[in-house]
């Protein structure tokens, strides 16, 4: 079992409040979208202070310009970069907290995009990253499976030890797993 999952979401919807005191930590900056150097002080401070087990970060900036200026132009690019160096930064407080060998990192999106908006049925619009690395996950691994939303819960669960409910659509990945 990992010591703690780091959930890094460019456009992912908004979870729930924290759950579990001192276990877990959540942090979402709303309002920042246009200044996500902020919201990276803000949870690279909440990561070193608190440790948490599992943390959820949420950055609407990507989205934004897909909307504003449309998606794969160079302001949303410039955007990516920007937020790149943001993930640098969250690597960088797992490590100055000591938790960095010990946590799993994801990174995803709730969708693509095409034109300003999404929604469609076009690979643009479907197709999201869905990355993890990190304690015990195998590295340059690639699959040809299709990875919907719901099975981010699922691969969560499956790293924390936690039994996947019977009914759930999610589904974890054993081939990520060293």
């Amino acid at each position: 079992m990992v010591g703690s999952i780091t959930l890094i979401g460019y456009g992912i919807g908004v979870l729930g409040a924290g759950l579990g005191i001192g276990l877990i930590g959540y942090a979402c900056c709303m309002g920042t979208a246009r200044q996500p150097e902020m919201a990276g002080r803000l949870f690279t401070d909440f990561i070193k202070e608190n440790k948490p087990l599992f943390f959820f970060l949420y950055y609407g900036s990507l989205d934004e310009a897909g909307h504003c200026r449309g998606w794969y132009g160079e302001d949303y690019m410039e955007w990516q970069r920007t937020l790149d160096a943001e993930v640098g930064s969250v690597i960088q407080a797992l490590k100055d907290a000591g938790i960095y060998d010990d946590t799993v990192i994801i990174l995803s999106a709730d969708h693509g995009g095409k034109d300003l908006g999404h929604g469609g049925f076009t690979l643009l619009e479907l197709e999201t990253p869905f990355i993890v690395c990190g304690k015990e996950i195998r590295e340059n691994c690639e699959f040809p499976l299709t990875v919907m939303q719901y099975d981010t819960a699922a691969v969560i669960a499956d790293l924390l030890g936690i039994r996947i409910p019977e009914d759930w659509r999610g589904r974890p990945f054993p081939q990520i797993y060293q």
